[in-house]
């Protein structure tokens, strides 16, 4: 993990902490790093794969995870990757459909 990576990991949860988010969600904050890296490679793999369906639930489960209310530039960071590869999703669902 590069030291931007980490800083940018460490604010998000951080805020969460702070604001009480994911209480009462069955969410640990502790393993959002994590589940966000692993939604991201799952839904790398689905795209792979030809799964448009199941990559865009993959990269909008990995956005839910870091978008909070009012964020800062580091927060902005982490929703990047995944708002980039839902794009990617939808870019090659209007190609396979003719919408695109």
């Amino acid at each position: 993990k590069t030291r931007r990576q980490t800083v940018a990991c460490q604010s998000v949860l951080t805020c969460a902490r702070s604001r009480g988010m994911f209480q009462g969600q069955g969410i640990d904050v502790a393993d959002i790093p994590s589940q966000y890296k692993d939604h991201l490679q799952k839904g790398d793999a689905d795209v792979q794969k030809g799964d448009l369906v199941s990559a865009e639930q993959h990269f909008a489960a990995a956005l839910k995870l870091v978008h909070v209310k009012d964020p800062t530039a580091s927060q902005y960071e982490q929703e990047v990757s995944p708002l980039h590869k839902l794009g990617d999703v939808y870019c090659k669902r209007g190609c396979q459909t003719g919408d695109g």
